[in-house]
């Protein structure tokens, strides 16, 4: 965020390490691009979560395709190559779900809006102190009303 945005007595408190993220004592702005940009008052923030987000559905599948593969290769009327590739299949699922597992954070207000960003290569404890400068800029800015 530039100075220039900035509102009367609005002062940064700190900016995310690539740039999409920036915390002022009045609000929190995030702009991924130039087609997504959200806004939101610290006193309209109704909540933080950190969560991961999955394909399910790809976990599901491959377990069920894994047993399907071990159940064909374990009775000897079917054939061993179908349970082989039911396996594979399974195992192709799994690693699909594991691969498109990731970590996030949302951050939503009480209109609604949300702010959703992935924490790649961000540490936990990095993570934990951005959430806590939000917690104490919404509380300081409640204190002062």
């Amino acid at each position: 965020m530039e100075a220039k945005h900035l509102l009367e007595q609005e002062e940064i408190l700190t900016t995310s390490a690539d740039s999409l993220i920036t915390l002022t004592n009045m609000r929190l702005r995030y702009q991924s691009g130039k087609d997504h940009f959200i806004s939101m008052m610290l006193d309209k923030i109704s909540a933080i979560e950190i969560n991961y987000t999955s394909k399910l559905w790809a976990l599901l599948l491959g377990i069920l395709f894994v047993i399907l593969g071990c159940g064909f290769s374990l009775t000897q009327s079917h054939d061993q190559e179908a349970g082989l590739i039911g396996v594979i299949i399974g195992a192709v699922f799994i690693v699909y779900y594991i691969a498109t597992r990731k970590h996030v954070v949302q951050i939503s207000a009480e209109c609604g809006t949300k702010i959703i960003f992935f924490t790649k290569g961000m540490k936990r404890e990095a993570l934990l102190d951005f959430i806590n400068k939000i917690e104490a800029a919404k509380n300081k800015r409640y204190l002062q009303h």
